[in-house]
């Protein structure tokens, strides 16, 4: 719908609403799973969405620009690179702690 012109006609405050329903519903679901296995890099998870969930509010409360260029919404677009990169860094982790032996049959080494 996006490519075909659709954007004009997106309910922006309904989209703003289902993207924090997935948010909150892709933490939970992270969350069961880093409450179920106690492993020493599930404090990357927490401080890395504890983190989104501050720089969200970003997104959901704007203020005016700061010097006339700093608006809520490029401080938003400044903070994702560093929290993706965090939250992956947990993932492969993760995924290294899961799965060692199936990472060292193809070659790779567990951290």
């Amino acid at each position: 719908a996006h490519v075909a012109g659709g954007w004009q006609r997106i309910d922006y405050g309904l989209n703003m609403k289902v993207m924090i329903g997935m948010m909150v519903a892709h933490t939970g679901a992270w969350l069961t799973v880093c409450l179920g296995k106690h492993q020493p890099h599930n404090v990357t998870f927490y401080l890395a969405n504890g983190l989104v969930y501050l720089a969200g509010l970003l997104e959901v409360k704007d203020f005016p620009p700061l010097w006339g260029h700093l608006d809520a919404h490029a401080l938003w677009h400044a903070a994702t690179p560093l929290l993706s990169y965090a939250f992956y860094h947990f993932l492969a982790a993760d995924g290294c702690v899961s799965s060692p032996p199936a990472l060292e049959g193809k070659g790779l080494k567990s951290l």
